[in-house]
């Protein structure tokens, strides 16, 4: 009896271990960027700056990271959220995410938005990219973020 609590106790702490580990697909994001010519920057710049305080006043705890590449347009914000509702919630919710999701539907049930963000490039598990540069507006100018997070 002693055996089955203790193999059941190991599976479980193996589970959960592996369940941490898994949770976040930020780590496969950031070698995507890397490997395309990206850079990550040691400090969010002042577009990213904005769009995080508008992300912690829905209270969502998450982390925010930079990439640069040389050329025009080519910064980009990925927000690595705790989870994918709070990703789907802020994209929903903050202007300063939204205008720039071109062709999504804000409204959309919960499920069908997160699908929509994967399939057009801006979603990857629960890290959400969009263009930091040029106020915002650089995603009219460059798109490739969006096809590095589909094949990250």
């Amino acid at each position: 009896m002693k055996k089955i609590v203790k193999i059941t106790s190991l599976l479980l702490v193996l589970t959960l271990a592996l369940f941490a580990v898994a949770c976040s697909s930020y780590g496969k994001v950031e070698k995507a960027f890397l490997d395309n010519g990206y850079s990550l920057a040691q400090e969010i710049n002042d577009t990213s700056k904005a769009i995080k305080e508008d992300v912690e006043g829905l209270e969502i705890d998450a982390k925010y990271y930079n990439f640069i590449k040389s050329g025009l347009a080519n910064e980009v914000l990925v927000i690595e959220f705790k989870a994918k509702d709070d990703l789907v919630k802020a994209s929903r919710n903050l202007t300063s995410i939204n205008l720039q999701l071109s062709g999504i539907d804000t409204k959309a049930e919960t499920d069908e938005l997160y699908d929509s963000l994967v399939d057009a490039g801006y979603a990857n598990g629960n890290c959400l990219a969009i263009s930091a540069a040029l106020g915002g507006f650089g995603s009219m100018l460059s798109d490739d973020y969006k096809i590095i997070m589909k094949n990250a």
